[in-house]
């Protein structure tokens, strides 16, 4: 006899989940195996938790409760109620509310009472009491059988899982092929007009329908209650799970992966263009300055003989009309004294007053000079036009090239490049080179 899941788990019928998980908590740490308890009580007490706590197993449960605990029906039987009617016999209709439970099978074997071959025995009553209702009804050809696609073999612990999922899917699917013509409440034939007959006729139907229904929730609901409990869909589903989540972790890392090479480019270009950048700076400010490093050459290629004493450059004299003609240059006694002269240049008995340097010794030249003064052959310094670069500027120029200025002197050009209004244009125009290298 069996006994209700609300007495096993010591729970009133309208208890709630909350209660229900606590109560089972409470019974399973008393009566577990591996705390001394019975495997018998311990497996009743599973059975009930799982039932009660999955509400469309509940449902049922509390539809057919009352003929569970009454027994009615037997597992060999063919000759049960229907649960929408009880009282109306139906060989075709084979009982399934006593494998609603966990106490049909013995283990998950492959044995003769094992989890497979019991339900393999009830999926085959089924289809068998299916296919004699509809050949009863009328129907001959047994090829047109409408439940012919449904599988009967349940497999066994070692059946792919492939053909278990198909077995699954075909019947989660299933619909009774019955006429429940046996549900009929009236005879048509005693309809004394065609309205009475109409409206027996509609009646029949309704019952014959509610029937139906209630069969085919009967079926479905085995299988679920199969399909929860199946190892081998346990097993699937927690492949399924630990893939999901190996796959989860390998989008992760990829993503992290992608999100560190991003980094890294990023970090790489930006140094990048901030070594352009500087570079482009530098090149910017020796562009301001070429045309001063190119008048220091040339002021220091004329250092040898144009620059005198004191170290300042010497004038160049602009061609005139008459560039062919010569022009004299009488320099003053002091510059005549200062000097450095070869000493076949000098007048008279000059080179006696020579340092160690070649120098004129000033002081002894003018006592002995006296009166002689020098000749114009020794002062006259004869140039040609040349001599002269027609190419060179009067002026020396000092260029900003970003700025577009001239400047007269290197000062002026140092303050300027050193000025906020310089800086910003420097500025502007790294901004515009930056934005142009990222455009292509």
């Amino acid at each position: 006899m069996q006994k209700c899941h609300y007495e096993v788990l010591g729970i009133p019928i309208d208890a709630n989940d909350g209660l229900i998980r606590k109560s089972y908590h409470k019974l399973a740490l008393v009566h577990h195996p591996d705390k001394g308890g019975s495997t018998d009580d311990f497996r009743l007490i599973q059975e009930a938790y799982e039932t009660l706590s999955d509400p469309a197993e509940r449902r049922w449960y509390d539809d057919h409760r009352q003929s569970i605990l009454s027994g009615k029906g037997s597992a060999g039987g063919r000759n049960n109620t229907t649960a929408s009617e009880p009282g109306v016999e139906c060989i075709f209709i084979y009982d399934v509310t006593p494998y609603h439970m966990g106490n049909c099978y013995k283990g998950f074997g492959d044995g003769v009472s094992g989890f497979y071959q019991t339900y393999t025995n009830v999926f085959q009553e089924i289809i068998l009491g299916e296919k004699k209702g509809w050949i009863n009804d009328g129907n001959i050809d047994e090829t047109l059988f409408p439940l012919r696609h449904l599988p009967i073999d349940f497999g066994t612990s070692t059946s792919q899982y492939s053909d278990v999922s198909s077995f699954y899917n075909g019947w989660e699917q299933f619909t009774s092929c019955l006429s429940f013509a046996w549900m009929d409440a009236y005879d048509i034939q005693s309809g004394e007009s065609r309205w009475e007959r109409r409206r027996i006729d509609e009646e029949n139907n309704k019952l014959r329908r509610i029937a139906k229904r209630a069969r085919n929730d009967d079926i479905i609901s085995l299988v679920a209650f199969i399909k929860k409990r199946d190892p081998r869909v346990r097993a699937a589903r927690e492949k399924a799970e630990a893939q999901k989540i190996e796959q989860e972790n390998r989008r992760l890392a990829e993503i992290e992966r992608k999100r560190v090479e991003t980094m890294a480019a990023k970090e790489a270009w930006v140094e990048e263009k901030e070594k352009a950048m500087k570079q482009y700076e530098l090149d910017d400010l020796n562009a301001g300055r070429i045309r001063l490093a190119d008048l220091d050459d040339s002021e220091e290629e004329e250092g040898e003989d144009g620059r005198n004493k004191k170290g300042k450059k010497s004038k160049r004299k602009k061609k005139g009309r008459d560039s062919k003609k010569t022009k004299e240059i009488i320099p003053s006694d002091d510059d005549y004294y200062n000097s450095n002269v070869d000493e076949s240049d000098l007048p008279n008995d000059a080179s006696v007053h020579l340092d160690k340097d070649g120098n004129i010794n000033q002081e002894e030249a003018k006592i002995d000079l006296g009166n002689n003064q020098p000749t114009e052959n020794h002062i006259t310094n004869t140039h040609t036009s040349d001599d002269y670069d027609q190419s060179d500027p009067d002026v020396d120029v000092w260029r900003c090239e970003v700025c577009r200025k001239d400047f007269k002197s290197e000062k002026q050009l140092d303050n300027h490049v050193q000025s906020k209004k310089h800086k910003e244009a420097v500025k502007k125009m790294a901004t515009m080179m930056r934005q142009q290298m990222e455009s292509d």
